[in-house]
């Protein structure tokens, strides 16, 4: 999400509060990976700015293929939870995950969402997308872990009351890794938009608070690490 606005208007809806560190101009794409179709995680005005669209490789859930193609894309690739893409040197599995999907009051679960396993030379990776948390990681770690680095988000929690099934509080992220034997946890899905009511810059310190052997890392907008 390089856009200004979570939303399909323009002049309303989530505003990002923290500027963009680079321009989608600025990169040159060779997979995008797109967990669900909500407007904070799929935003078209970020994917029509791709100028490399030709080259790109589309991994993503059951449902969105029309939307990629309406969008310029041609190589798409829809998987299912547990369905797995091979390529490369390269291999993406679509893991379950606690959550929902909907662009509009009138397509809400019609198309898929997911987690991401992405496995290649130099480590393995999870990608939770969006998700509260449940028993399924403690099986998917079972299933597909360990990993070398897992990528969970840690905010839009707030009232728990409303958004525990589909965002994990920062805790809930550290168990997250915890349960897919994760070695590094990188939190993400935080301080760029305000979704929730949580203070703003609550979920990092709680994040790296919790108590946890799991290694834990908040990185600066734009930030470059490297992870052993």
């Amino acid at each position: 999400f390089l856009g200004s606005r979570a939303s399909p208007m323009r002049r309303m809806g989530p505003k990002r509060l923290v500027p963009s560190p680079l321009a989608v101009t600025d990169l040159s794409v060779d997979y995008l990976v797109v967990s669900h179709n909500h407007y904070d995680h799929l935003c078209e005005d970020t994917l029509r700015a791709i100028v490399n669209k030709a080259e790109v490789r589309v991994v993503t859930t059951l449902g969105l293929k029309p939307l990629f193609r309406r969008l310029g894309f041609s190589d798409i690739v829809e998987l299912d939870w547990y369905q797995q893409l091979e390529i490369e040197g390269l291999k993406f599995t679509a893991l379950p995950a606690y959550h929902f999907s909907g662009r509009s009051l009138w397509d809400t679960d019609q198309t898929l969402w997911a987690s991401f396993a992405i496995e290649g030379p130099e480590g393995r990776v999870f990608f939770a997308g969006d998700t509260g948390y449940g028993p399924e990681f403690r099986r998917i770690g079972e299933l597909t872990g360990p990993y070398d680095l897992a990528l969970v988000p840690i905010g839009a929690y707030g009232p728990p009351s409303v958004f525990a099934a589909v965002h994990a509080t920062p805790e809930e992220a550290v168990k997250i890794g915890e349960d897919l034997q994760a070695k590094h946890l990188v939190g993400m899905h935080w301080g760029t938009i305000r979704l929730t009511t949580e203070p703003f810059w609550e979920p990092r310190a709680r994040f790296l608070d919790t108590a946890s052997d799991t290694r834990r890392h908040v990185l600066g907008i734009g930030e470059t690490r490297s992870f052993k």
